[in-house]
Order: structure tokens, then C-alpha cells, then sequence
């Protein structure tokens, strides 16, 4: 957050994430990690304070086995609870041998033997979250780096971290404008700058001062949400291009979570080469609100490379609707808007040629079918994103869902608070016009 951070023009557009190498003591070059959102797995939405070595083994274990690593799914957040309550006399922080009977940094290394990556946790305050009474611990919280900065960057790094997500807990009255928050911020940048490693920065202010929008980690998988519900949270968050950071237990996904976290047509969306986020073109109240008097309708679109587009359809009502909306509508409502007068083909990114069938997905997590040889999964190890949507692969564009004319309208039968998201892609006979 420092004025002398320079940052690649794709994260300019979907600013959540900073990016750190050191070149000197003082100054910074754009190391070429996270050139789209980052993606992996936390610990706190599942399991709160209660992790330890073991919890963090089998869960990275799975990201390996089911396929997730390969897909993008690679750093593994240690969120709060790492260290002891109390700094050494030295102001060190101590790690928590207890929970870590191996040893932070040999964990850091098996993660890193297996192509994963290290992820830290602390606070731009004096405390963490984890003093806030939750989980009935009242036992107080976790120290934060706020005053520490160099010392706990050295920390880290000296154990291998290649990640760190910043809170803003306990910031000790430091925020209310954006100079302020950015100072404290800026500390924790330039801490990091001096240890000579790579750090992905990762900022979780909650949306103070106006930050960079990073929504923070997934729940599917958590219960709570129907399917469809978490159709809109997955598909939503790749669209903004929020990372996608899983917060659930691996090893007791259901086969219809793990075939929304693996979907290759919204994971293609969600690491787009250009990184551009969607935006709100409509937003309407309706009349079937829930219990909680919410109810509306929503349309987003965005750009995609390759020149494809990027449309979302949103039902927060309580029932089932029909949605139509003209390209005029859907690309922002203006008439001169040159995409609402191309044709295009349309491709539905949940359509049954595109998400991982139940069964074969029942397979994968029982571990009697390869997740290379899985219907409907895409390696982004052996195939990047960007190539395999130049290629055009099936499996990135989404299920062929027909096509609209320039100027005409866009509908679908959307589910109860669910999403009908497509990618456009420009169709032949309207490229052949722009031509003449």
C-alpha cells in the first residue's frame, strides 16, 4: 500500500493482493507471482483456533490427491494460532510446539516438497481476531505485528513462508482515513521487503478506508447454503476475481462440493489473463422476498480474454424466475455500447457437459478413480488457463448453450437465490460482418 509499491497493470484491475521481492533494502520489483487471484485453502472458517499439525497434513494431503493443487489450489494459510499467547524477551514470536510438535519450518518444507505453499497469519494491530470471545475462548488473543513489523517478517521468513494475510484487528484507532490505514500497512510492506524472499501480501482490512476488494475465503462445503446458493458464492467470487481461498474440511467434501470447487468454466473465469472484474448493470427489487424482507435481481457483466465476455444472472427472490434481459441492458444500458450489437455464442459455465457428474466425483473423493481421469477436470499444470482457453478447450468455455443476435435479449429459468452464469464468445457471422 506504499507509494513506491509497483504493481503489474493486471493487478491493477483487481487490486486485493500486493506482491513483494526484494532488491535491496529499500526497494521493489514486481516478482511475477499471483498474476491472477491467488487460490488454496485456510484453516479458520472450519476449524477456527482448533488446528494442529495433523489437521494441516491431511488436509494438504488432499489438496494433493484430489487434484486441487493442480488446478491453482496451492498455498495453505495457518489463519491465527500458530504461535504462543506470549513474544520471547527478545519480542520473537515463538511458535507453538505444542499443535507443531514437528516443527514449523519441516512442515513449511513437506509443504513445499509436494508443490505447495506456506501461508501465514497476523494482525496490523496489537492483537489477532482470535481475542475477539468466540469458540468459548476467552483466554486472550494472539499477539499482532503492529510495532513488530521487521521482526515478525524475519520470522517468517527464516521458516519459509511464501504468504501472509494481514488482518486489521485490534489497530489501535489507526484506521478511519486511508492515509492512516495505509501507513500501517506500509509497514508490514516495507518488513517484508528486507527479508529477501518473495511474499504474496495479502490484505484483510474488511473493507476499511477503501481497500482492495478481497471477499475473503470460500464456504462451500461448510453447510448453510443450498447448491444452488453456493453456485452464486463460487461463481461470484471468481467473477470479481476475489482469491479463491477454500475454508472447509477436505476430507469430508460431498461430491456436489467438490464438483462446484473443480469446475474448469468458472475456475477459467476466476484466472482470466486480463484479470478484469465484473460489474452490476441491473439491480432490481421483487416482490417474493424471504424472511429477512431480501429480494431482488441482479445482472453483472465483465470482460474475459480473447475478447469473450463474462454475463451473470442473479435471483434473490424466493422463487424460481424467468430473467430476460437485452444485450443493451446486460452490457451497462447504453445503445452505442458495441458489445450489445455483436452476436454471440453462448456458453453456460454449469451446464452438464461442464460440471464433474456426482458419481464420477463420488469416485475421486473415495479415492477408487484418478482425478486425472476424472470427467470434467481440467490439469492447469500440464495446460495453463490462458492456453487452454486459446485452444478453445471445451471444458474452459463451458456446456454450448445457443447463441443471441446483436441488439437481441438474453433469458433464462433461474433457481431460487441461484445464478445463470455464461461466457460470449463472438460468433463467426458477426466477426464476418465487422469485416465487410
Amino acid at each position: 500500500m506504499t507509494a513506491s509499491l509497483k504493481l503489474a497493470t493486471p493487478l491493477a484491475k483487481w487490486p486485493l493482493i500486493i506482491l513483494l521481492r526484494t532488491v535491496g533494502a529499500a526497494s521493489l520489483s514486481y516478482n511475477g507471482l499471483a498474476q491472477t487471484p491467488q487460490m488454496g485453502w485456510d484453516t479458520y472458517n472450519a476449524y477456527a483456533l482448533d488446528y494442529n499439525e495433523s489437521t494441516i497434513i491431511t488436509n494438504a494431503e488432499r489438496l494433493v490427491s484430489l487434484g486441487f493443487r493442480d488446478l491453482g489450489y496451492r498455498v495453505v494459510i495457518f489463519d491465527d494460532a500458530m504461535t504462543e499467547r506470549n513474544r520471547s524477551s527478545n519480542g520473537t514470536l515463538i511458535e507453538n510446539a505444542s499443535k507443531f510438535p514437528s516443527g514449523l519450518r519441516s512442515i513449511a518444507d513437506q509443504l513445499h516438497n509436494d508443490g505447495l505453499e506456506f501461508g501465514v497469519y497476523s494482525s496490523a494491530g496489537k492483537f489477532t481476531w482470535s481475542l475477539i470471545p468466540r469458540f468459548g475462548d476467552f483466554s486472550g488473543g494472539y499477539p499482532g505485528s503492529l510495532g513488530y513489523e521487521t521482526q515478525d517478517a524475519q520470522w517468517w521468513a527464516s521458516l519459509g513462508a511464501d504468504y501472509l494475510k494481514y488482518d486489521n484487528c485490534y489497530n489501535e484507532g489507526l484506521s478511519g482515513t486511508p492515509k492512516l490505514s495505509q501507513d500501517r500497512y506500509a509497514a508490514m510492506s516495507n518488513a517484508l521487503n528486507t527479508t529477501g524472499g518473495n511474499f504474496v501480501y495479502s490484505l484483510c482490512n474488511w473493507g476499511d478506508d477503501k481497500p482492495w476488494n478481497d471477499l475473503d475465503m470460500l464456504e462451500v462445503g461448510n453447510g448453510g447454503m443450498t447448491y444452488d446458493e453456493y453456485k452464486v458464492h463460487f461463481s461470484m467470487w471468481a467473477a470479481i476475481k476475489s482469491p479463491l481461498i477454500m475454508g472447509n474440511k477436505l476430507d469430508e467434501l460431498s461430491p456436489e462440493d467438490y464438483a462446484i470447487l473443480v469446475n474448469p468454466a468458472v475456475l477459467a473465469i476466476g484466472q482470466d489473463p486480463t484479470g478484469s472484474a465484473v460489474s452490476r448493470s441491473v439491480r432490481a427489487q421483487v416482490e417474493d422476498k424471504d424472511q429477512y424482507g431480501f429480494g431482488e435481481v441482479q445482472v453483472w457483466y465483465g470482460s474475459l480474454a480473447n475478447s469473450d465476455q463474462v454475463v451473470a444472472f442473479l435471483n434473490g427472490g424466493n422463487n424460481s424466475r424467468m430473467m430476460s434481459y437485452s444485450l443493451v441492458e446486460v452490457f451497462g444500458g447504453l445503445r452505442t455500447n458495441e458489445n450489445a450489437q455483436k452476436s454471440w455464442d453462448l456458453y453456460d459455465v454449469w451446464g452438464n457437459q461442464t460440471v464433474m457428474p456426482n458419481d464420477v466425483a463420488a469416485q475421486v473423493l473415495n479415492g477408487t478413480l484418478a482425478v486425472g481421469n476424472a470427467t470434467g477436470y481440467f490439469n492447469s499444470s500440464e495446460i495453463s488457463w490462458a492456453l487452454g482457453l486459446n485452444q478453445s478447450n471445451p471444458l474452459l468455455l463451458g456446456t454450448p448453450a445457443g447463441s443471441v443476435q446483436g441488439g437481441g435479449t438474453l433469458s433464462a429459468e433461474v433457481a431460487r437465490h441461484g445464478i445463470q452464469m455464461w461466457r460470449l464468445r463472438e460468433s463467426s457471422s458477426s466477426r464476418k460482418r465487422d469485416e465487410l
